[in-house]
């Protein structure tokens, strides 16, 4: 097997040519995974699964993948060659895998994580639709409430010359005036609901909204535990697959919260120069007190993987 630092001219580089059309890593994965148990080949498993794609993209960079292994290159080589479709992760698990014999495994771990983020996104998004409703529906009556009610009582009490507060009188003021522009009105609601959407996608204000927010009494501490919980799984699932720890830790970061990479990047380095996970880990924050007392357990038994899934599997059930 052709060292994964082996250089990689003999391949042709595969392009994402259709950007939109990224392959379905999960079930790749599970796919392949099964073709695997079953006995076939995997460049006879790749070819089977590039002939039943439907997708033009997806067709393409099956194919580029059956010929970088018939020119001799390694999976976890020929899966580099596609950054577009295979993250960094995946590659280091099938990397690990490859010295270890344990391909098909690592392809069905790597399955049951993506089905756990999955997962996790979907709860995270059903979470958010009630209140996100009850947002839009009371700016959807507030809306209706100044362009058709308060106009009308507004006129009723010019006619009364009755006395009122400031306050009312600056609502019946900004009611008679969206009254009088009710299309102009009705943008601006739906500018107002825009809003947070358009900031939370704009890139220069994402790290200090997520820092704003993981400040929130109740809701940071929550935010911190779920991110820690996807930082267990990632580095379970790695060293599962065979990875050493220093690179599972390196790899990691492209998956955490982006507030938490420079403590897991300080961990790395600190692991990397002989200290123990479980100190690197108290000293940069990345730690609980029931994860910390678990991870010294899996450092004594030599089990730190699975000890690291139970962990996110203990904040799994309280968060949810």
């Amino acid at each position: 097997m052709p060292p994964l630092e082996a250089p990689l001219q003999a391949a042709p580089t595969i392009v994402a040519s259709l950007a939109g059309a990224r392959l379905p890593l999960r079930l790749f994965s599970r796919e392949l995974a099964v073709l695997l148990a079953a006995g076939v080949p995997l460049l006879e498993a790749l070819t089977t699964l590039r002939e039943k794609e439907g997708q033009a993209a997806h067709i393409e960079v099956l194919g580029e993948l059956v010929a970088a292994l018939e020119q001799g290159l390694s999976f976890s080589q020929a899966l580099a060659q596609a950054p577009a479709h295979f993250d960094e992760l995946f590659i280091a698990v099938i990397s690990a895998a490859e010295h270890s014999g344990e391909v098909q495994g690592a392809l069905q771990t790597h399955a049951q994580y993506l089905g756990w983020v999955e997962a996790l996104r979907a709860k995270l998004w059903a979470a958010c639709v009630y209140p996100l409703l009850l947002v839009v529906a009371s700016v959807a009556v507030l809306t209706f409430l100044l362009v058709h009610v308060v106009p009308r009582f507004a006129a009723l009490m010019e006619g009364m010359q009755a006395k009122m507060s400031w306050g009312s009188h600056l609502l019946l003021q900004v009611g008679a005036w969206a009254g009088a522009h009710p299309a102009l009105t009705i943008t601006l609601a739906v500018a107002l609901l825009a809003a947070p959407v358009a900031l939370a996608r704009a890139q220069w204000l994402r790290s200090p909204l997520a820092a704003a927010v993981w400040r929130t009494p109740q809701l940071g501490s929550r935010l911190r535990l779920l991110a820690l919980a996807r930082l267990y799984r990632t580095l379970g699932m790695l060293l599962n697959a065979g990875v050493p720890l220093v690179p599972a830790l390196q790899a990691a970061q492209g998956v955490v919260s982006p507030l938490l990479r420079p403590a897991v990047q300080g961990a790395a380095a600190q692991v990397a120069q002989g200290q123990r996970l479980s100190m690197a880990m108290d000293e940069h924050g990345l730690s609980t007190p029931v994860s910390a007392r678990m991870v010294r357990v899996g450092e004594r038994s030599g089990e730190l993987g699975p000890m690291l899934d139970q962990a996110a599997a203990f904040y799994d059930e309280e968060l949810t």
